[in-house]
């Protein structure tokens, strides 16, 4: 049971209302003005009461209650007495960060969570929050008072309540910003009454979607060095770094390297030191946010006295001075900083006196263009509702793109601050709607040094995705093969580009439809975003990704997350051409994970209402369906996702016929993942096991996608016979009833005209007229027909008529497959499978053909 919060008086009687205008009758006490801009010289620290005093960005969830710090250069927001989002729901630590900006401007938070941890999964529970100095006196200081509590996260992945010992640490927390700084000053006090060895360490979560690590010594690279001053995001806008710094003794990763390695997360920990007799352990670091890492670490550099040297300098090209450049600043060839030039070319940096300095421009971005009007991922779903709305209505009209070199190349070792100038591809679709480009270079790349530079996207020069039938791609001159496409049910069109420095490619594509599938839709139930932990695309831009590649019926399935992409589609002017359905991978690691759609999101909870595993850990598998369904009632399809990796199946030890673990084990779900992110075999094989033996579901395709490209998106997808052709058409109660008559068919690549809906109970010697149907580069060989689980025809060619032949009551499944790579679109070959044909041969109702599962204890 968590602890009663009792919050010191200065806290508890700034208790704000619940909706977003402050109530004027209450003048108990005074309420700094935390909505304005402070002046140089100032700082600030209040209670939040009005909305207006936050701001948004990707991982953007401060709410009224929450403590805001601030001066004319940074911001940030300490959790207050509420539940939070994500997998850290307890408060006290820092969960938005940003640079201070104009008014109207909807902020660029990258921070999901920040905060202090003793040892391995001890965090604090705080027991009092105090604002003890609103700045007034010239410094701002918060201070956070608990007891230690474990990272539930931690607990619950491993099921094992308690394995995190209460070692009966008791924490304080001080947060002190100064005037004219960016640097919070994160005091933490451990103290403990028995003896014990303990570090104390710092876990930053930023946003992967938008931005990169960057720690001292290894720059963009994995791991950590043996010591090091700092670790960062750096978004890959370049206009927004935050970073842990280190204040008296070099950071470590230590034995927290491992969670690092697991999960995107920035750590910084100390030396272990002895604590104990009531003694206090003391660590002291900077929590920094900036538009840059270097104007960070310049000024962490300057409080601790270092002697330095000013690196500075232009980034020219033949077209003149580069603006927005990334400048890697590297001491005795390890990485150490980076900072981006202005309008006119120029940077300035520090570096330490010690170490040979050397500095490279860097003049490529991610390689990823996407039709958002602002050009980066701002949007998050936990934001409150006037930031919110703010940020809807940015994409209708957006900031000014910020200054972000591209096309431009990398600095040499002759010349490391020349760049190229860029070379640019426009793409039209002739019809006007949505496409995605692939822009390959025919010709050897150029090596860089992946410390420092990001790697080309999937190992083309640059992708693109346009909602709107235009789009822009910026790249280094060069030989390229341009490839336009729309997805499985269109031709493609390909063009060769050859483009010196300076010269624009104009291409006309013409997206020709292969077939039209009267009564079916093209939908990926189970794609994630940045509301995953382990996702790396913005929510718009999933989007129109999916748009992109054909997409029609969107599932927000995100790691315990019932985030809601509607809005979004409307502000995207999607409406018509994408519906997107709420939905929930609940993922708790030793059950195996299961998509429920579509459900109804509490805006009011944490994470929107998600099950939160962590903190309700199952004894049985049977029991989480049980929590499911208490919390979310009977209307939802339960999908098994990718069953033998890391799913059910895998966890309950199916084999076919027998399942090992019946606790980790459920017939109550209503459809199988046939095929994830491309690979088919072994799924396949589970669910016409389970199905031949009486557990009958649905079988679906899909991405699985966590980034821009993987998984296949639109390449590994599901064909939804609901009977309609639009979109929108496809409510929540129609989703439902498809997928429960199992109205199906999973697909990479092709369409099965089937005469008889797949799905169906059907008599014996029934026909099924099959035609399979794809453009012309989706080239299929032979269609392939099961009964009771094993392949008992294959014919060759495209078409067929399929008998329904039994003597007893058995189960069809007709698929398709090619032999062929899907190029020049996708490298893997076609593949897809219509849901069962159920045959009844008495029409007294379906038997399965074979014994049921045997399940074991």
């Amino acid at each position: 049971m968590r602890p009663l919060l009792l919050v010191t008086a200065a806290l508890f009687a700034c208790q704000p209302p619940t909706d977003d205008t402050a109530d004027d009758t209450d003048t108990a006490v005074d309420r700094p003005d935390l909505t304005s801009a402070v002046p140089s010289g100032a700082v600030r620290a209040g209670v939040v009461w009005e909305e207006a005093s936050l701001w948004g960005g990707i991982t953007s969830e401060g709410r009224p209650g929450d403590i805001k710090i601030y001066n004319d250069r940074a911001r940030f927001v300490i959790q207050g007495m509420r539940d939070a989002n994500y997998y850290v729901t307890t408060w006290g630590g820092v969960i938005d960060a940003d640079v201070a900006r104009a008014p109207g401007d909807a902020g660029r938070d990258i921070v999901e969570k920040w905060l202090p941890m003793a040892g391995i999964g001890r965090i604090v529970m705080p027991t009092a929050i105090e604002v003890v100095s609103d700045g007034s006196d010239g410094t701002a200081v918060v201070r956070v008072e608990g007891i230690e509590a474990p990272l539930a996260l931690i607990e619950g992945t491993l099921e094992a309540p308690g394995f995190v010992a209460d070692l009966g640490l008791r924490f304080t927390l001080t947060y002190t910003l100064e005037p004219d700084s960016a640097l919070l000053q994160v005091t933490s006090e451990v103290t403990a009454d028995r003896a014990q060895d303990l570090a104390m360490a710092d876990l930053l979560w930023g946003s992967p979607e938008v931005a990169h690590r960057f720690t001292e010594g290894v720059g963009r690279g994995d791991g950590f060095p043996p010591a090091f001053d700092w670790t960062a995001y750096v978004a890959d806008a370049r206009d927004v770094a935050v970073a842990t710094l280190a204040v008296d003794t070099p950071l470590q990763a230590g034995s927290l390297e491992l969670i690092a390695s697991l999960a995107d997360i920035a750590i910084a920990s100390g030396p272990v030191a002895p604590v104990g007799g009531g003694t206090t352990l003391t660590e002291r670091r900077y929590y920094g946010v900036a538009a840059d890492l270097a104007t960070l670490t310049d000024e962490a550099l300057a409080r601790r006295g270092t002697t330095t040297a000013a690196v500075s300098g232009t980034v020219t090209a033949d077209d003149g001075p580069v603006a927005g450049a990334e400048v890697a600043v590297l001491v005795d060839d390890a990485p150490y900083t980076v900072t981006v030039t202005g309008v006119d070319g120029t940077f300035s940096a520090q570096a330490p006196t010690d170490g040979t300095v050397t500095t490279l421009a860097i003049g490529r971005g991610t390689g990823r263009f996407v039709d958002t009007p602002h050009g980066i991922g701002h949007t998050g779903p936990y934001a409150a509702d006037s930031v919110a709305q703010a940020q809807l209505a940015r994409i209708a009209t957006p900031d000014a793109d910020p200054l972000t070199a591209e096309g431009r190349g990398v600095g040499t070792s002759a010349s490391p601050l020349h760049l190229g100038a860029p070379a640019t591809i426009d793409v039209h679709a002739e019809d006007g709607g949505p496409f995605a480009v692939i822009v390959r270079r025919t010709t050897p790349d150029v090596a860089v040094d992946t410390r420092l530079v990001a790697g080309r996207p999937s190992g083309a020069q640059a992708l693109g995705w346009a909602r709107g039938g235009t789009l822009t791609l910026a790249v280094e001159p060069g030989t390229y093969d341009v490839v336009v496409h729309r997805g499985i049910r269109f031709e493609v069109a390909r063009f060769p580009v050859t483009l010196a420095a300076g010269e624009t490619a104009t291409l006309q594509a013409a997206l020709d439809a292969a077939y039209t599938p009267t009564g079916w839709l093209l939908g990926d139930p189970h794609s994630h975003a940045a509301p995953s932990g382990d996702g790396e695309i913005p929510m718009e831009d999933r989007l129109v990704v999916a748009t992109g590649v054909g997409v029609q019926v969107h599932f927000g399935t995100d790691h315990d997350h019932l985030a809601d992409y509607r809005p979004l589609v409307t502000a995207l002017d999607l409406d018509g051409q994408l519906r997107t359905v709420v939905s929930d991978e609940v993922s708790p690691p030793l059950r195996g994970h299961m998509n429920i759609y579509p459900v109804v999101p509490d805006l009011d909870a944490p994470n929107h209402g998600a099950w939160p595993w962590w903190d309700e850990i199952p004894d049985t598998t049977e029991q989480v369906v049980d929590f499911l369904r208490a919390r979310h009632g009977d209307a939802f399809t339960l999908q098994l996702n990718h069953p033998l990796d890391k799913g059910v199946a895998e966890m309950a030890g199916w084999s076919p016929g027998r399942i090992a673990r019946g606790d980790h084990w459920t017939t109550r779900f209503q459809a199988v993942e046939v095929l994830n992110g491309g690979d088919v075999d072994s799924f396949f094989a589970f669910w016409m096991d389970a199905l031949v033996r009486g557990v009958v579901s649905t079988p679906v395709g899909v991405s699985d996608s966590h980034t821009h490209t993987g998984g296949h998106v639109g390449m590994s997808a599901t064909f939804l016979g609901a009977g309609v052709d639009a979109p929108d058409a496809l409510t929540d109660d129609l989703l439902v009833d498809t997928m429960a008559a199992r109205r199906t068919i999973a697909t990479r690549g092709p369409f099965l005209d089937l005469s008889v809906a797949p799905g169906s109970v059907v008599a014996p010697g029934t026909e099924v007229e099959v035609t399979v149907r794809a453009p012309a580069w989706i080239v299929v060989d032979r269609i392939l027909v099961y009964k009771d689980g094993a392949l008992v025809h294959t014919l060759p060619g495209t078409t067929a008529t399929v008998t329904l032949e039994a003597d007893a009551d058995a189960a069809y499944v007709i698929a398709a497959e090619g032999d062929t790579p899907m190029q020049p679109v996708d490298d893997r070959t076609p593949w897809a499978a219509a849901s069962a044909y159920l045959v009844d041969v008495g029409g007294d109702g379906w038997t399965a053909p074979l014994a049921p599962l045997t399940v074991e204890d």
